[in-house]
């Protein structure tokens, strides 16, 4: 089958064609069917059933073209993740309140750490023998991963021991690409050109650690940019300042994250959500 490219702006057209369709099946309630301005269905009759079945076909279209589904295609279709990261990117640079040996030491720290980081990783899921194997006596990380089962195995949803395992090498991973930006900034800094065709292929390479961690956090690709962007927005309503960066309203932040549930959730987690019987549903669990 040939993939197609779906336009965001176009999908959004049509579902909302679709529910100006459905708005027209659509009474004030379900219970009295009028026609022409007078009841014309009997109580109890086929066929007062039948209007009222087409009444929640209807208004079960109309959650799904009005519901979290819609919501998500809306907020998608003109999108700029990066024209709104501008917005509240920081304009100050305030170099003379770090000394150059600071700096360096903190910078040459963290890519030394890092590195042995990566070696890490590759040892992992990689098996390369980096000479890393532990000592008579010591123990070995084989059960990492349980014990990021077992701590998490009161919380909804838990951790799979897969999902453990992607977790590790996800969070390692991205960590690790980060220490490569850094030692690519610090060979820029030294007189060296910036090599942005690496700059590129590091920020994929992280986009690729993060894709793994969108699945374990089981939320669609894509909402993290979008609440990301809700919570600085929330923080700076209008545009990058010091004072709302260091007056942080930690809660309300706290808040903004938790109204995006994960994929596995967002179908179904709607108050008094029916079915074409009129039966109620209940909220899917994750996974």
């Amino acid at each position: 089958m040939t993939e197609r490219h779906i336009d965001g702006r176009a999908l959004l057209a049509h579902m909302q064609v679709m529910q100006g369709l459905a708005r027209k099946f659509v009474e004030p309630t379900p219970a009295y069917v009028s026609i022409g301005g007078e009841s014309s269905l009997v109580p109890g009759s086929e066929e007062l059933e039948g209007a009222q079945r087409n009444y929640l076909f209807a208004n079960d279209m109309l959650r799904l073209l009005d519901g979290p589904e819609q919501r998500f295609a809306e907020s998608h279709a003109g999108f700029d993740y990066v024209s709104e990261a501008t917005l509240t990117l920081s304009n100050q640079f305030h170099g003379e309140l770090v000394s150059k040996a600071n700096f360096t030491k903190a910078l040459n720290g963290a890519i030394e750490a890092l590195a042995r980081l990566d070696k890490v990783k590759k040892t992992i899921f990689h098996g390369r023998d980096n000479n890393l194997n532990p000592a008579e006596g010591q123990r070995d990380i084989s059960d990492l991963p349980m014990m990021l089962v077992a701590s998490n195995a009161g919380i909804e949803g838990g951790f799979t021991l897969e999902e453990a395992e992607n977790y590790i090498h996800g969070v390692i991973g991205i960590a690790t690409e980060a220490g490569e930006l850094l030692e690519a900034m610090r060979d820029a800094i030294n007189g060296n050109a910036l090599d942005r065709v690496n700059v590129k292929e590091e920020i994929g390479d992280v986009k690729w650690y993060a894709s793994i961690l969108a699945k374990v956090a089981r939320f669609m690709w894509g909402d993290d940019e979008r609440v990301n962007i809700a919570k600085l927005r929330a923080r700076f309503p209008e545009r990058f300042t010091e004072y709302d960066a260091n007056n942080r309203n930690l809660d309300n932040e706290r808040s903004i994250l938790e109204t995006h549930l994960p994929i596995n959730e967002r179908k179904a987690k709607m108050d008094g959500e029916r079915n074409l019987d009129g039966e109620a549903l209940e909220a899917q669990q994750p996974g």
